[in-house]
């Protein structure tokens, strides 16, 4: 499938990425927290900031996950393989296997390193782009406590995507809006939907517009 419109999808996903997949300045932390996803673009990143020594824990949460179903085993043990076959030491690598979504990712995971006497102050965050905003505020919503440096993976220039690949960036950064717009008042995360600048929303909703027609085709 391909997009058919006369505006730019590439240049419109792109100015929502700008605001979902915010990025600090990664820096020294108690651990690397990648959450679960079938994007091996995730623990790669994980993967380079270890090996920058940014952290002496890389940790990987994810069990099924109701998005990606349809993987043979859990979220974490997919980002475990290709962070060992990378080079990261196995026992350098903590997994929780367990959780669904990102509130339990934190309900989940923080426990086991406790347990392991593994400090939890601060951690780099890493997920898929569209998805790096609602997760730091659901750690700050579920665990105020706990610094987070955001580092979403890295997907490229969305003008270099496939027409597949657009497609799917283009639903996921849709879905995320809604999901910032409904779940504060779900008590998920911590946000006023009045902050949600103008210029996104109404991307967004081209952007919608334009996946309904092609659904429509």
């Amino acid at each position: 499938m391909a997009f058919t419109v006369s505006f730019s999808p590439s240049a419109a996903v792109a100015k929502m990425l700008t605001y979902l997949a915010i990025e600090d300045e990664p820096v020294g932390a108690d651990i690397i927290w990648a959450l679960g996803s079938n994007d091996t673009h995730v623990p790669m990143r994980a993967v380079d900031c270890y090996k920058r020594g940014l952290a002496p824990w890389v940790v990987f949460s994810g069990g099924n996950g109701h998005r990606w179903a349809d993987l043979s085993t859990t979220e974490a043990d997919v980002f475990r393989g290709a962070a060992i076959a990378a080079g990261v030491p196995a026992d350098r690598i903590v997994i929780e296997d367990r959780s669904s979504n990102t509130a339990e990712n934190v309900q989940f995971t923080l426990p086991i390193l406790r347990a392991r006497d593994i400090p939890v102050r601060n951690a780099i965050l890493i997920t898929i782009p569209p998805f790096q905003r609602r997760a730091s505020l659901t750690i700050a919503t579920h665990e105020p406590a706990l610094h987070c440096l955001n580092a979403p993976a890295d997907w490229g220039d969305p003008t270099a995507w496939s027409p597949t690949d657009l497609v799917r960036g283009a639903q996921l950064c849709v879905g995320e809006i809604d999901r910032l717009q409904d779940y504060p008042a779900r008590g998920f995360i911590r946000f006023d939907p009045s902050t949600l600048p103008a210029e996104i929303l109404e991307t967004a909703g081209l952007l919608r517009a334009s996946l309904d027609a092609l659904r429509a085709t």
